[in-house]
């Protein structure tokens, strides 16, 4: 059970995401804060794997203390009918499948990696309490552009390159089910692509081949 304090040295404006979307990412991270069972501190030992209800684990270090993925127990071992509570000054954090891991983990978008990389975006991308919808092309797409262009945008990443990066993302999560005929969606650039239903899905005339790619922080198209 971590503290208000714990809670308090979440980024800003984090904690105010989480309980405008509980169903969501609250749930994920509450669920990773319980296991079932009693388990006091004594029957705990160095290195133990904890399964938690939101399945995955968490590891106990007893080095200096007792500690839950690195959170100190500050009080252990309060008993009730139906458990025990220890608590912690930290706010346990599960991993997390974000736009970015979607992204890097496919074999279709190496140079759209190479790019976000180069750009410096991959930590925006990864971040799981941000809400992105990225259009991402994929390799065969960046191969029709005229030859020379992936390299000379590689070479400044800073410039024409984020711009044409952040044309691909919009702060929102849009499902496909979500988009209209004649749709306007406000990129991240500032300008808007715009959507058509004509036979398909098409963001600005580029078809959408394979759609709602979902990670806990919006959707990959």
């Amino acid at each position: 059970a971590p503290t208000d304090a714990a809670f308090d040295a979440l980024p800003d404006g984090v904690l105010d995401a989480l309980l405008a979307d509980p169903s969501g990412l609250l749930t994920d991270i509450l669920l990773y804060h319980v296991t079932e069972g009693a388990v006091l501190s004594d029957d705990l030992s160095d290195g133990q794997m904890v399964t938690t209800l939101n399945g995955q684990d968490v590891t106990v270090s007893l080095d200096g203390g007792v500690f839950i993925n690195g959170a100190e127990v500050t009080m252990a071992n309060l008993e009730a009918d139906n458990g025990v509570v220890h608590v912690i000054d930290a706010v346990l954090l599960p991993e997390f499948n974000t736009v970015w891991n979607i992204i890097e983990d496919s074999d279709d978008h190496m140079t759209l990696e190479a790019a976000i990389l180069a750009a410096g975006l991959d930590a925006p991308l990864n971040n799981a309490f941000g809400t992105f919808t990225v259009f991402a092309p994929t390799d065969d797409a960046f191969d029709l552009l005229p030859d020379g262009t992936v390299d000379a945008l590689l070479a400044d990443p800073d410039g024409l390159l984020t711009d044409i990066l952040l044309y691909h993302v919009a702060g929102i999560e849009a499902l496909s089910g979500d988009l209209s005929d004649g749709q306007m969606v406000t990129t991240l650039n500032g300008q808007s692509v715009t959507v058509s239903l004509d036979g398909g899905v098409f963001i600005n005339d580029a078809e959408v081949i394979l759609a709602d790619l979902t990670a806990d922080n919006g959707v990959v198209h």
